[in-house]
């Protein structure tokens, strides 16, 4: 239900941006599709093991001996399977077309959704683990795909807000697992099977949707279907005359097809695609190395060790993917009015200041000061906040924006993999963190949020209201950051 209402409001903030396209059935249609199936689809399989963790912990313990190990492994191993997915994902989709993949890519979650409802019966924590990889590589598609589905099928005008669409489905999903985890409903140990089961009845919806929903016309296109390519763009329009955005696309498909496709390896060696590829590189880890990861997989524990019992943990957890859902609401509006790369700087700023206060509460905490408890809590609150203002939203789409057609499904299949390396990463050695070093936690990631805020200012063109051809004048011409924002509008 809260879900229902949410989105309805994201489509509200679209429509009032004073935006001259007409947002259309189809084209909310499609939005539904990715935001309900791909996007909420990921965020809730990344955050349905936090809030019954010390049941599945039990769990763990009853059914073979209990490794401190095994428990981060088994959360983190959906990063690895997601890692795989965004790799393959985009090579799929140039074969079979977005749509279709996306169509396909359900197998996957139902297969790991049923797998997961029947660990508790069969009492086996391998076929937990295993799930979770099969869960991973179906997010891992998702994650790539279904934002490229929606940039291709954007107005230009509406990019940058569709754009946002991923991570608000990520943030509702988080806030959806939260909430049917809580031991009230099915945060029990009889409940936590369906809790899991949940994600193969999403994947079915997405599954019976998905044929009505128009495929890319620039993907068409690409595969000389031009009168299904014209069909489809005026379903997403809801107008006759598509003539000079046909042609636009055309010209650039044409421009693309004069370019061999680029491989992985030619990416890597061509240095008119280094720069580009280095930004899209760095804001991947800018979004996982900020060490949100922790706070979303672990945020239970982490309010439990602040001092909340084990009922209130899981509240306080809902409070993070709520906080989480209506930043990211706002920043559908905030990113085609600032513009991304301001953003970026304000969240990544805010996060180091949020994580220093964060870290002086945590040694104070230690000391039994109850303010520190209170100061704690909502300064994690605060850099989730800032967190959803830049890292969270604008990397997933931005990778669109600095990359042409014939270089795109190659920057992403190095770009999505990055993404969930650092997630991996993050999500194995967080808890170790949290035991070994417990107030000074967040310091390390205090450190590489500085220097992803400094790149960010010296390196990352701002790409609100510009083509591909004109961001990438702007690395041809080697403008630093500073000056595309004075200099605005780059011509070629």
């Amino acid at each position: 239900m809260i879900i229902g209402v949410r989105f309805p409001l994201y489509v509200y903030a679209c429509i009032t941006l004073n935006m001259a396209q007409e947002i259309t059935i189809r084209l909310i249609l499609v939005a539904v599709v990715c935001f309900g199936g791909s996007s909420l689809q990921f965020g809730y399989n990344l955050a349905v093991v936090n809030a019954p963790e010390p049941i599945l912990k039990a769990f763990f313990k009853d059914v073979k001996s209990f490794d401190t190990f095994l428990w981060p492994f088994a959360v983190a191993i959906f990063a690895i399977g997601g890692m795989c997915g965004a790799f393959i994902g985009p090579h799929i989709a140039t074969k079979v077309g977005r749509k279709n993949t996306l169509l396909l890519n359900n197998i996957l979650a139902i297969c790991g959704g049923l797998l997961l409802a029947f660990t508790k019966p069969a009492k086996l924590v391998g076929l937990l683990i295993f799930a979770r990889i099969l869960l991973g590589l179906n997010a891992g598609v998702n994650t790539v795909v279904a934002p490229m589905y929606l940039s291709e099928i954007a107005p230009v005008n509406l990019r940058g807000s569709l754009g946002t669409i991923n991570q608000f489905g990520i943030v509702s999903g988080l806030l959806l697992a939260n909430i049917l985890g809580l031991p009230q409903l099915l945060g029990t140990e009889k409940g936590w099977p369906y809790l899991f089961g949940m994600t193969a009845v999403v994947a079915a919806v997405q599954l019976c949707l998905l044929p009505f929903c128009p495929e890319s016309p620039r993907f068409l296109l690409l595969n000389k279907q031009d009168s299904a390519a014209i069909t489809n763009l005026r379903l997403l329009r809801g107008y006759e005359n598509v003539d000079d955005e046909v042609e636009a696309i055309k010209l650039d498909v044409e421009r693309d097809a004069s370019v061999k496709h680029t491989t992985v390896l030619e990416l890597l060696m061509n240095r008119n695609y280094r720069k580009p590829l280095i930004i899209s590189i760095v804001m991947q880890l800018s979004q996982q190395l900020s060490g949100i990861g922790g706070i979303l997989s672990y945020s239970t524990s982490l309010f439990i060790k602040l001092g909340m019992d084990e009922k209130n943990g899981p509240a306080a957890t809902c409070g993070v993917g709520a906080l989480s859902v209506v930043m990211t609401g706002i920043t559908v509006v905030l990113v085609e009015v600032s513009g991304r790369r301001r953003l970026m700087l304000i969240g990544l700023g805010g996060m180091v200041v949020c994580y220093s206060i964060v870290t002086v509460s945590l040694v104070f905490v230690e000391k039994s000061a109850s303010w520190a408890k209170v100061l704690a809590v909502v300064s994690t609150l605060a850099s989730v906040t800032a967190f959803q203002i830049g890292p969270g939203p604008i990397p997933w789409f931005i990778v669109g924006e600095l990359f042409t057609q014939s270089s795109i499904a190659a920057a992403v299949s190095i770009a999505g993999p990055t993404n969930w390396l650092g997630n991996f990463a993050v999500s194995l050695v967080y808890p170790k963190m949290q035991d070994k070093i417990h107030p000074y936690t967040f310091i390390p990631f205090e450190i590489l949020l500085i220097l992803f805020f400094l790149f960010t200012y010296y390196f990352v063109p701002e790409t609100k209201g510009r083509t591909v051809a004109e961001i990438s004048a702007v690395f041809r011409n080697n403008y630093a950051s500073t000056d595309v924002e004075k200099h605005g509008k780059i011509s070629e």
